[in-house]
């Protein structure tokens, strides 16, 4: 047993700073940004970054006007968010981000749709503009369930 707790101590010490893995993943690179844009702002609002539920995010063709959706299995396993590619080819970064932050609110946080305007998870996605020019507060509603 003292074995096995100094090989413990050993892996994390010597590994630096010990981090809880990360379960939202992507099959495409596109997403990588927009993901650590999420996990950093989570850790800024909720004052931690990590998910414990699987998450995939994957492009899709989607049928119009869905630009995007979280499916969640009955058992609660892999979740997996689906992005319209055609729809994402046209958007700007902004428009982007607040896609990417809407579907994690759905499959990472369980929210809902709110009719709250102006907000981060209406069910009609906020344009890029307005998102980018009122980022901080609309990630601050987001994320404090205002």
């Amino acid at each position: 047993m003292a074995k096995l707790r100094y090989l413990l101590l050993l892996l994390i010490t010597s590994c630096g700073a010990f981090k809880a893995p990360n379960f939202i993943h992507s099959e495409s690179i596109e997403f990588d940004s927009h993901i650590d844009t999420y996990l950093e702002s989570k850790l800024e609002y909720l004052g931690t970054n990590q998910s414990y539920r699987h998450i995939l995010i994957r492009f899709a063709s989607l049928e119009y006007p869905t630009l995007g959706r979280c499916i969640r299995p009955h058992d609660d396993s892999l979740r997996t968010i689906e992005i319209d590619s055609a729809s994402w080819a046209a958007m700007s970064h902004a428009r982007r981000e607040a896609l990417i932050m809407h579907e994690l609110g759905h499959c990472d946080l369980d929210k809902g749709h709110t009719y709250t305007a102006p907000n981060v998870m209406t069910p009609n996605l906020i344009g890029g503009v307005y998102y980018f020019n009122n980022r901080s507060s609309l990630l601050y509603k987001f994320f404090n369930n205002l």
